[in-house]
């Protein structure tokens, strides 16, 4: 049995209407799983029916094999880190991080040594009479982590914590959490919709869609191998075009768009026929730009050029429709002009519309 088990899940919040149904989700000990998707696609939801602040309709919630789903939150031990930090701006943070434990009667001498040693797994050792307005966006969140772990949880929960921060504290922070769940092999269930954070983190990445969980897999399956045209959008494949079927050989589709035959070999080939309808994504970062038309080669003409520091972003319209191609700032620069955006048929992904 896993360690965290979500069975049959119903939740709403109005009498008539359901984020969550038929939800299910599964959790291993130690492990981290990302719910990663858009904006009310029911993550939060999710992450807030397992602390206990929403009691579902229907289903159960199971932790280590004990039902959980009528019991309120203040009895389920879970460690809760939210984007906001949710510190007591009037207590020290000695105080922030020792309330759980306070909460729970552990003796002056045992939270002494417990909170001491959760400021010093987030590196705030010093820190402890100074209130959180006193610190930087990035120690109260580390504040947050502390108190989060000291009370020893049976799952540790986060809902966006990084987002408030800016992006080079972001990178720290990643790192950060990454290293402190793996140190005390802590179980948690990671809330966001930032891409970059959910391949860096997790061992196993949901990603939702209207309450629903489109595709779940390793970080590398859910980058590289999409399942649906919903997580393949979602993933950064930016570029999209409408083809047919040309042929179907061994492991790869040929694709007849406008005046183009392209061979496309994706990892996943979709159940078509020749003459079928298909639709065609790519990259941006996938795609190299060529002055002389060759393989897998999309003629058309470049609009503009933006500089975006280690990348250089170039619009190109085509008949096919518009595209975005990201090149390497030390790659070789190209001006307004006709051009041919060259796709390698391992890069292109072939969805039913």
């Amino acid at each position: 049995m896993s360690f965290l088990e979500l069975n049959n899940l119903q939740v709403g919040y109005e009498k008539d209407s359901s984020v969550l149904n038929d939800f299910h989700l599964t959790v291993e000990k130690g492990e981290l799983v990302s719910l990663l998707g858009p904006s009310g696609c029911g993550k939060t939801t999710t992450l807030r029916t397992i602390a206990g602040f929403i009691e579902p309709t229907r289903g159960q919630v199971l932790i280590n094999a004990r039902d959980y789903t009528r019991t309120p939150p203040n009895k389920r031990n879970i460690g809760l880190v939210f984007q906001s930090y949710a510190l007591f701006p009037h207590l020290s943070i000695f105080e922030n991080v020792a309330f759980g434990l306070r909460m729970r009667r552990v003796n002056t001498s045992d939270t002494k040594k417990r909170v001491a040693a959760a400021l010093a797994m987030v590196d705030l050792t010093g820190y402890e009479n100074r209130l959180p307005a006193q610190l930087s966006g990035g120690q109260r969140q580390r504040v947050a982590l502390a108190r989060a772990v000291v009370i020893e949880p049976d799952l540790l929960l986060l809902d966006e914590p990084l987002s408030n921060l800016d992006a080079k504290l972001r990178v720290g922070m990643r790192a950060e959490l990454h290293r402190l769940q793996r140190q005390l092999g802590l179980t948690a269930v990671y809330v966001t919709h930032d891409q970059v954070e959910a391949m860096s983190l997790s061992d196993r990445v949901l990603v939702m869609n209207k309450g629903k969980i489109e595709q779940e897999g390793k970080p590398e399956e859910i980058f590289y191998r999409p399942a649906t045209p919903f997580v393949a959008r979602f993933m950064g494949f930016d570029n999209q075009f409408a083809g047919r079927v040309k042929n179907i050989g061994d492991n790869q589709v040929e694709i007849e768009a406008g005046t183009c035959r392209l061979i496309a070999r994706p990892h996943f080939i979709p159940d078509v026929r020749v003459g079928d309808p298909v639709d065609v994504l790519f990259r941006p970062e996938v795609a190299q730009l060529a002055r002389a038309p060759g393989d897998n080669a999309i003629p058309g003409e470049i609009v503009f050029r933006t500089f975006q520091g280690s990348t250089g972003e170039y619009l190109v319209r085509c008949a096919l429709g518009e595209f975005t191609v990201a090149l390497a700032e030390t790659s070789p620069s190209f001006t307004p002009g006709a051009i041919h955006v060259v796709v390698a048929p391992e890069n292109l992904i072939v969805e039913k519309p």
